[in-house]
């Protein structure tokens, strides 16, 4: 499981458990890719910070 690229997309102000993380991650999964979940993480990241 590629966690590293979602952890990495993700606003670092938000990041918390890393293992809870994983397992909402596996969840999700099945129903998109990483690619797809990075690009999510990356899109909530730049909308936190234009709020900021």
């Amino acid at each position: 499981m590629d966690l590293e690229k979602i952890w990495a997309a993700y606003p670092s102000g938000r990041r918390r458990d890393r293992m809870g993380c994983r397992r909402h991650l596996a969840e999700a999964l099945g129903a998109a890719s990483v690619e797809k979940l990075a690009a999510a993480a990356a899109a909530y990241a730049a909308e936190t910070d234009r709020q900021a």
